[in-house]
Protein backbone atom coordinates (compact mmCIF):
# COMPACT_ATOMS: atom_id res chain seq x y z
CA UNK A 1 0.00 0.00 0.00
CA UNK A 2 1.44 3.35 -1.00
CA UNK A 3 -1.34 5.75 0.07
CA UNK A 4 -4.32 5.58 2.40
CA UNK A 5 -7.18 7.88 3.32
CA UNK A 6 -10.44 7.54 5.26
CA UNK A 7 -13.46 9.52 4.08
CA UNK A 8 -17.09 9.72 5.17
CA UNK A 9 -19.44 7.69 3.01
CA UNK A 10 -23.05 8.26 2.07
CA UNK A 11 -25.70 6.82 4.37
CA UNK A 12 -27.81 3.88 3.22
CA UNK A 13 -31.52 4.54 2.72
CA UNK A 14 -32.52 2.69 5.87
CA UNK A 15 -29.81 4.18 8.11
CA UNK A 16 -30.60 5.22 11.67
CA UNK A 17 -29.53 8.48 13.31
CA UNK A 18 -26.54 6.64 14.81
CA UNK A 19 -25.25 5.27 11.49
CA UNK A 20 -21.82 6.60 10.50
CA UNK A 21 -20.31 5.26 7.31
CA UNK A 22 -16.64 5.65 6.50
CA UNK A 23 -14.69 4.33 3.54
CA UNK A 24 -11.01 3.41 3.68
CA UNK A 25 -9.43 4.28 0.32
CA UNK A 26 -6.14 2.54 -0.48
CA UNK A 27 -3.80 3.03 -3.40
CA UNK A 28 -2.06 -0.34 -3.55
CA UNK A 29 0.34 0.64 -6.30
CA UNK A 30 1.06 2.56 -9.47
CA UNK A 31 3.34 0.32 -11.50
CA UNK A 32 4.85 0.92 -14.94
CA UNK A 33 5.69 -2.10 -17.08
CA UNK A 34 6.84 -1.25 -20.56
CA UNK A 35 4.47 1.23 -22.19
CA UNK A 36 1.62 0.89 -19.68
CA UNK A 37 0.98 1.82 -16.05
CA UNK A 38 -1.43 -0.03 -13.77
CA UNK A 39 -3.16 1.66 -10.85
CA UNK A 40 -4.37 -0.75 -8.15
CA UNK A 41 -7.02 0.52 -5.70
CA UNK A 42 -9.16 -0.80 -2.83
CA UNK A 43 -12.17 0.72 -1.05
CA UNK A 44 -13.35 -0.75 2.27
CA UNK A 45 -16.75 0.39 3.59
CA UNK A 46 -17.11 0.53 7.37
CA UNK A 47 -20.21 1.20 9.42
CA UNK A 48 -22.72 0.03 6.84
CA UNK A 49 -23.69 -2.62 9.41
CA UNK A 50 -27.20 -4.02 9.31
CA UNK A 51 -28.54 -1.26 7.12
CA UNK A 52 -28.35 -3.45 4.00
CA UNK A 53 -27.96 -7.01 5.30
CA UNK A 54 -30.38 -8.37 2.71
CA UNK A 55 -28.24 -7.23 -0.22
CA UNK A 56 -24.85 -7.56 1.44
CA UNK A 57 -23.85 -3.91 1.61
CA UNK A 58 -22.82 -1.17 -0.80
CA UNK A 59 -21.32 -1.20 -4.27
CA UNK A 60 -18.39 0.99 -5.24
CA UNK A 61 -20.85 3.16 -7.14
CA UNK A 62 -22.91 3.78 -3.99
CA UNK A 63 -19.84 4.66 -1.93
CA UNK A 64 -18.57 7.27 -4.39
CA UNK A 65 -20.46 10.50 -3.71
CA UNK A 66 -21.06 13.23 -6.23
CA UNK A 67 -22.38 13.66 -9.74
CA UNK A 68 -20.29 10.81 -11.21
CA UNK A 69 -21.67 8.10 -8.94
CA UNK A 70 -23.01 6.05 -11.89
CA UNK A 71 -19.48 4.99 -12.73
CA UNK A 72 -16.17 5.17 -10.94
CA UNK A 73 -13.11 5.91 -13.01
CA UNK A 74 -9.61 7.09 -12.30
CA UNK A 75 -7.18 9.58 -13.73
CA UNK A 76 -3.50 10.21 -13.21
CA UNK A 77 -2.23 13.77 -13.03
CA UNK A 78 1.36 14.43 -14.07
CA UNK A 79 2.07 17.71 -12.27
CA UNK A 80 5.62 17.79 -13.62
CA UNK A 81 4.50 17.95 -17.28
CA UNK A 82 0.98 19.31 -16.63
CA UNK A 83 -0.76 16.35 -18.24
CA UNK A 84 -3.79 14.27 -17.32
CA UNK A 85 -3.80 10.54 -18.12
CA UNK A 86 -7.11 8.74 -18.62
CA UNK A 87 -7.50 4.94 -18.66
CA UNK A 88 -6.78 3.21 -21.95
CA UNK A 89 -9.90 2.10 -23.83
CA UNK A 90 -10.74 -0.99 -25.81
CA UNK A 91 -12.30 -1.01 -29.30
CA UNK A 92 -15.77 -0.42 -27.82
CA UNK A 93 -14.68 2.65 -25.85
CA UNK A 94 -14.70 0.89 -22.48
CA UNK A 95 -11.91 1.64 -20.01
CA UNK A 96 -9.39 -1.16 -19.59
CA UNK A 97 -10.03 -1.95 -15.98
CA UNK A 98 -10.41 -4.87 -13.62
CA UNK A 99 -12.99 -4.48 -10.89
CA UNK A 100 -14.90 -6.66 -8.46
CA UNK A 101 -17.68 -4.18 -7.75
CA UNK A 102 -20.36 -5.68 -9.96
CA UNK A 103 -22.30 -6.56 -6.82
CA UNK A 104 -22.68 -5.56 -3.23
CA UNK A 105 -20.06 -6.35 -0.59
CA UNK A 106 -20.33 -6.96 3.13
CA UNK A 107 -19.37 -4.30 5.64
CA UNK A 108 -15.60 -4.24 6.13
CA UNK A 109 -14.89 -6.28 2.97
CA UNK A 110 -12.60 -4.85 0.27
CA UNK A 111 -13.75 -3.73 -3.15
CA UNK A 112 -10.77 -3.96 -5.52
CA UNK A 113 -10.30 -2.10 -8.78
CA UNK A 114 -7.49 -1.45 -11.23
CA UNK A 115 -7.07 0.70 -14.32
CA UNK A 116 -4.49 0.63 -17.13
CA UNK A 117 -2.98 3.85 -18.50
CA UNK A 118 -0.29 4.84 -20.98
CA UNK A 119 2.96 5.00 -19.02
CA UNK A 120 4.16 8.42 -17.89
CA UNK A 121 7.52 9.71 -19.18
CA UNK A 122 10.60 8.06 -17.59
CA UNK A 123 11.47 11.14 -15.51
CA UNK A 124 8.13 11.08 -13.63
CA UNK A 125 8.64 9.63 -10.14
CA UNK A 126 5.20 10.43 -8.64
CA UNK A 127 1.72 11.35 -9.85
CA UNK A 128 -1.47 12.69 -8.32
CA UNK A 129 -4.38 10.22 -8.48
CA UNK A 130 -8.10 11.06 -8.70
CA UNK A 131 -10.60 8.23 -8.31
CA UNK A 132 -14.24 9.09 -8.89
CA UNK A 133 -15.32 12.06 -6.79
CA UNK A 134 -13.08 11.26 -3.84
CA UNK A 135 -10.28 13.63 -2.77
CA UNK A 136 -7.07 13.56 -4.81
CA UNK A 137 -4.15 11.47 -3.58
CA UNK A 138 -1.05 13.64 -3.96
CA UNK A 139 2.39 12.40 -5.05
CA UNK A 140 1.70 8.68 -5.38
CA UNK A 141 5.07 7.05 -6.16
CA UNK A 142 5.53 5.44 -9.58
CA UNK A 143 7.22 2.04 -9.47
CA UNK A 144 8.98 0.89 -12.65
CA UNK A 145 9.58 -2.77 -13.44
Amino acid sequence: MVARRRVYGPLPEDATAETRVTVDLLIRGLTVRGRTATLRFTAIPRGWGRARDATGGPTLYELNPGPNSEFVSAQLIDVQHLRRHLPLQDDEGEAIAGMNYAGNVSDGRPIDASWVFAAPPPDVEAMDVQIGSWPIFREVPVTRR
